[in-house]
């Protein structure tokens, strides 16, 4: 089960500029990601939830580059763009999220910690 988190979540950091031109954007982007979200709560495996993933490689893959496919917020010295179960619905079961920060000149991220 591990292996199989491990390699959906690396397929989506290593080749997240790869097949960019296929994915839908847009409102059908939104619909096609909000319908397969709403199967994926409710497929009660890890191995459902990877079944209905790997319809498309599209699935696996995040674009950290097109924040404004996802509307990331962003402030004057940087952005964040952040993988979450809303916007990559890979993430959905697995207790994880992802995100890239994008820091201009006079960005700074401080020291904070995240305890769980």
């Amino acid at each position: 089960m591990l292996a199989i988190r491990t390699l959906a979540l690396a397929a989506a950091v290593f080749t997240a500029g790869a097949g960019v031109s296929a994915m839908p954007t847009g409102n059908l982007h939104k619909r096609l990601v909000d319908d397969l979200s709403h199967d994926l709560v409710d497929e009660p495996t890890a191995l459902g939830r990877f079944k209905l993933l790997n319809q498309s490689i599209n699935n696996f893959i995040f674009n950290f580059l097109d924040p404004t496919l996802l509307n990331a917020p962003h402030g004057p010295d940087g952005i964040v763009v952040l993988a979450t179960a809303a916007s990559f619905p890979a993430t959905i079961g697995n207790g994880v999220a992802m995100g890239v920060g994008f820091m201009g000149p006079c960005g700074l991220n401080v020291p904070h910690l995240h305890p769980r």
